[in-house]
């Protein structure tokens, strides 16, 4: 009887932990996911004698500041490599053009500018310095495309400080190492350039 009752100690216990868990990762979500948005890179195709315009790829993307009127959007610079017209696609839906101020296919970066203010406050910027193995983190993004936009998927910090070899120019050869975080939270294509939290 008595391991029965410790049984069931240890089992509400565990309940009671995984209920703060869950409560926890939706107050973060909650905070986090109007920092998100969704990218579309469109570019130009001529066809014959016409020229129209067609979605190359989508991705996510991060508000991360905000100043003298203009807000500033960090991504994946392969999510908007090639991009004749970038549109933002807000957590309502909204669109909006953003512009491309800086991209750096070494580490994979890109920042986006949009002068409309009118935006959903920066994303609180943590360091990967403080972030452990076995940490639980989600990602928040658009894994198949804006039909899924603001996903949210549930992992944990696999490894930090781990180096992948970048073969910029597709030749074979690597031409840069770049440092990563390693987490086991699905993420799709769309997913790209989107908010991993903690």
């Amino acid at each position: 009887e008595l391991q029965n009752e410790v049984a069931k100690i240890v089992e509400e216990k565990n309940q009671e932990e995984n209920q703060k868990e869950s409560v926890t990762a939706i107050k973060a979500v909650e905070i986090a996911e109007k920092s998100v948005v969704g990218i579309s890179n469109v570019q130009m195709q001529q066809s014959g004698f016409s020229i129209g315009e067609i979605e190359a790829g989508s991705g996510s993307g991060v508000i991360y500041k905000k100043e003298g009127g203009k807000t500033y959007i960090a991504t994946n610079n392969h999510v908007v490599e090639g991009a004749d017209v970038i549109e933002l696609t807000l957590w309502d839906g909204t669109r909006i053009e953003g512009k491309i101020i800086g991209a750096d296919p070494f580490t994979d970066l890109a920042v986006l500018v949009t002068d409309s203010n009118n935006l959903p406050n920066p994303i609180e910027l943590g360091s990967s310095k403080d972030l452990r193995k076995g940490q639980t983190v989600l990602a928040i993004g658009n894994p198949l495309g804006l039909n899924f936009a603001g996903s949210v998927s549930k992992g944990i910090i696999s490894g930090t400080e781990r180096i992948i070899p970048v073969d910029v120019d597709k030749n074979g050869s690597i031409d840069w190492e770049t440092e990563v975080l390693q987490t086991d939270a699905a993420i799709n294509s769309g997913n790209s350039g989107g908010a991993l939290i903690n």
